[in-house]
């Protein structure tokens, strides 16, 4: 009688294990690509704007850690590149070196060409307007829009656009409270951005209920079984 119900609970715990594998596994194959390269956040009308440049870096490397989190290789924009360079030196694509300091701004054309230079399989352009901070409440706004596209043909495969708010903490010293209030924008927005950029991407967390004392059967069993569903699964992709 032991035996039989240690059977049947493990079996139960085996189908469920094999099931979240399949799914994990399958999500995790769709649509990744296999790099990205992200364009430092273009500021519409607030280029000489301090607190504006912040929200442009700030929302850059906002953007490039969440896109990281899926796995995928993510590089920020910059003229130094080895691959940009190279580019420059080459002429190749007609790139001047005054274009690649300027970057794409926020002109499609530019942006895929860097992007080809750069060899990145798709591109992020982020766009940041009407900023604004108000002292009296601590806060920071500024709408915030973001296109991912593909390197191949420059199609948009996803646009996304959002107004951020962040409330800098009133403990925080006068001085810094502007910057603090950016940042909390920041990473909400490109937090948000990205979730919605990657739908795919949102891979389901297991959640790990404590493990009981396992028999014998589930002990050897169980792992070797799993383990060999898993080579199965990911060679037939």
């Amino acid at each position: 009688m032991k035996i039989a119900k240690d059977m049947r609970g493990w079996f139960g715990r085996l189908m469920a294990t094999a099931a979240t594998l399949c799914v994990v596994g399958a999500v995790a194959h769709a649509q990744v690509p296999g790099s990205v390269l992200v364009f430092p956040a273009h500021v519409d009308g607030a280029a000489n704007n301090p607190s504006a440049k912040l929200a442009s870096k700030l929302v850059t490397d906002a953007i490039r850690k969440h896109v990281a989190k899926f796995g995928i290789g993510v590089v920020i924009y910059d003229k130094s590149l080895p691959s940009v360079q190279r580019a420059v030196q080459e002429n190749e694509k007609g790139l001047k070196a005054d274009e690649a300091a300027a970057g794409p701004g926020d002109d499609p054309r530019k942006a895929r060409t860097l992007a080809e230079v750069a060899g990145a399989a798709e591109y992020i352009v982020a766009i940041i307007d009407d900023y604004k901070y108000d002292s009296k409440t601590r806060t920071a706004t500024f709408n915030l829009s973001l296109t991912r596209s593909n390197t191949a043909d420059g199609v948009a495969v996803n646009t996304v656009a959002n107004k951020q708010t962040g409330l800098a903490p009133g403990d925080v010293a006068p001085s810094r409270q502007e910057g603090s209030a950016i940042t909390r924008a920041a990473e909400a927005g490109a937090e948000q951005g990205v979730a919605q950029l990657y739908p795919d991407m949102r891979i389901p967390i297991e959640v790990i209920k404590p493990e009981k004392k396992r028999s014998k059967i589930e002990k050897y069993a169980l792992p070797g079984f799993v383990v060999g569903l898993g080579v199965l699964f990911f060679s037939t992709r």
